[in-house]
């Protein structure tokens, strides 16, 4: 569109050349109107292109400024002889002024139809981007759009779960900072207590050992004499018996003398020196059995006693080392490392009822004990039986606060056994686990046992090992809700020892 104006301009352009050549006047003029915008500037043209129709433009040299005159205007002539050159003169100069704005604006229109061509072109095209432009951008939108969708929803998924986790973790840090805080001052007294038993120990152990050195000292002094005595009472029954065998013989050989007497009573005499002798022999004998069986039982004692104190000592350390780890927190620690590696859960309604329909109100703090489903503890501890062929294998473990479980959970009569470990914890601290390894080992281990012979030799609740303590709970349990129990025991010979419980009697 462009190309055809800027063509139409030319041609027009070259006609007018054409028709400029064919006019010297109007060449003449041309020429006299470049010189003029040349010299004395556009104004003097605009002046003369605005000047009357009757107006001329003087004759300038070419080396003086052109001077523009205004002649007089013409008297119109008689309409029947109008003068032909007065006219003409106008007309060739309109009709260059009219090329050369002809011109001006064929260049003007053309240039301006450029710009308007070249102004569609580049609205079109910015109107085609423009659309392709906000088409990809609604399409990219779109697809931003689902991907947000979709990764809202799994973000909403993930950040859910992180939260629940999270949460998780963080009561399980709450309840065991409270759980600290609550049991230090006992723990603490724990201490004290066994600053107290280590005293009271080593002074009824050095009692203890007096005691047996009095004694076995004593049994030395007893046994001396005894044995002089028997040595002074053998020695005096011989010469007894030598004396009336004597005089008798003596007697009867004055009565009858003969040679057959008198041999007889030097064989006589002969049999009771060696009765003496052979007596003598057995009673020195005697004294050296009973000096060295009294040696070895004063060695036996003494060595009894180092070991007694030995083991006692040990205890005792073991003891406050156990203590110091809870007064440290050491046992929390552990709980909420293993808390953090693995998944825990608390109780259940179900359970946490279990255990108030046999425990006593207050013992077990419920909102801290914490389950372990599928424990890896459990695993290993299974593995461990079937390497040592065991006869038990663990159901269930608890440490602390946690109940480790197997696959599957804890069946309500376990919830109770192993909650009464969790009291024990609360009442005695974290010895219970050693003391229910050690009672596991034992010929006894779970079994408590006929309760009736026991109750009436006087024993209770605390006498009993802290296995067969859980299993006096767990069959409770079983009596009271239509089960059997493990044992055997009937209600009424459990509800004493049940009574001790919850008396707190552990």
């Amino acid at each position: 569109m462009g190309d055809e104006h800027l063509s139409t301009r030319r041609t027009e352009a070259t006609a007018a050349r054409t028709a400029a050549r064919a006019e010297p006047a109007a060449t003449a003029q041309a020429q006299r109107l470049l010189w003029l915008q040349r010299t004395a500037g556009n104004l003097a043209v605009q002046q003369m292109l605005s000047a009357p129709a009757g107006d001329e433009v003087a004759d300038v040299h070419p080396a003086s400024p052109p001077v523009l005159t205004v002649a007089p205007p013409v008297t119109s002539a008689p309409t029947t002889a109008p003068a032909p050159a007065a006219a003409a003169a106008p007309r060739v100069q309109r009709s260059w002024l009219g090329d050369l704005w002809g011109d001006v604006k064929g260049a003007a229109s053309a240039a301006w139809g450029g710009v308007k061509g070249v102004a569609s072109d580049v609205w079109q095209g910015a109107k085609s981007l423009g659309s392709g432009a906000l088409s990809w951008l609604k399409s990219a939108a779109g697809h931003v759009w689902d991907a947000v969708k979709w990764f809202g929803g799994k973000a909403w998924t993930v950040i859910k779960a992180i939260g629940t986790w999270g949460w998780e973790k963080l009561s399980l840090l709450g309840t065991l900072v409270w759980s600290f805080i609550s049991n230090l001052p006992g723990r603490l007294w724990r201490l004290v207590v066994d600053g107290w038993d280590a005293i009271a120990g080593l002074l009824g152990w050095l009692w203890t050992g007096l005691k047996g050195f009095a004694g076995w000292a004593w049994d030395a002094v007893a046994g001396v004499f005894s044995w002089i005595g028997s040595g002074l009472g053998g020695a005096l029954k011989w010469l007894g018996k030598g004396l009336a065998d004597g005089a008798a013989w003596a007697v009867d050989f004055l009565e009858h003398p003969s040679l057959d007497k008198l041999l007889h009573g030097l064989l006589s005499t002969l049999g009771w020196v060696w009765s003496g002798i052979t007596g003598f022999a057995r009673w020195g004998w005697n004294g050296v059995v009973a000096a060295a069986k009294w040696a070895w039982s004063g060695l036996k004692g003494f060595a009894g006693w180092l070991w007694d104190g030995a083991i006692g000592g040990l205890t005792w350390i073991g003891l406050v080392i156990l203590h110091l780890l809870e007064a440290a927190g050491v046992p929390e620690a552990l709980e909420l490392i293993w808390g953090l590696i693995f998944r825990l859960r608390p109780l259940t309604s179900a359970e946490q009822s279990a255990s108030e329909s046999v425990h006593p109100r207050g013992l077990i703090p419920y909102w801290q004990v914490r389950v372990d489903e599928d424990s890896y503890l459990i695993k290993i501890g299974t593995a461990l039986a079937r390497a040592f062929k065991t006869k038990v294998s663990p159901g269930a473990i608890t440490t602390m606060h946690v109940i480790h479980a197997p696959k599957g959970g804890l069946s309500l009569p376990v919830a109770v056994h192993e909650l009464t470990h969790v009291g024990q914890y609360e009442l005695v601290g974290a010895v219970y686990m050693p003391e229910a390894l050690h009672a596991q080992g034992t010929a006894a281990g779970y079994n408590y046992g006929n309760l009736t012979t026991a109750r009436s030799a006087g024993q209770h609740f605390s006498d009993f090992n802290r296995e067969q303590q859980a299993s006096m709970c767990e069959d409770y349990y079983d009596v009271t809700h239509g089960l059997t129990p493990d044992y055997g025991a009937t209600k009424p010979e459990l509800d004493p020892f049940i009574a001790d419980m919850r008396a707190r009697k552990f």
